[in-house]
């Protein structure tokens, strides 16, 4: 996820809700789809140790929904509306404040609330 919304904000997507409006998913396809594209390339970055050691794997189209579910949360409960704000969220470190809320937020994403 990570990956994602740093790929995006330096492909010129500075706007959360810009974002989010190209990357809603309508009737099996995304609003922009050289979105598609742009996940897929991140996809193809990671190896098998970046997200197969659990046995909690989920498929890519579901880590997609769940990206997007997260950042829905960001602007909807967070009020944020730029991703360089969602991504210096993500690297807060465990003594900050917001490391309990990202967190808070990606089980909320998961979960699908």
């Amino acid at each position: 996820m990570v990956l994602f919304t740093t790929k995006m904000r330096d492909l010129g997507w500075p706007s959360l809700p810009g974002l989010l409006g190209g990357a809603q998913t309508i009737e099996g396809r995304r609003s922009d789809p050289a979105i598609d594209d742009d996940w897929a390339e991140v996809l193809a970055t990671l190896t098998n140790d970046d997200y197969a050691s659990t046995g909690d794997a989920i498929t890519t189209d579901a880590a997609y929904e769940v990206t997007f579910r997260f950042l829905v949360i960001q602007f909807d409960r967070r009020g944020l509306e730029y991703l360089g704000d969602v991504i210096n969220r993500l690297s807060a470190t465990a003594s900050e404040d917001n490391a309990r809320e990202v967190a808070e937020d990606w089980r909320d994403a998961l979960s699908g609330t």
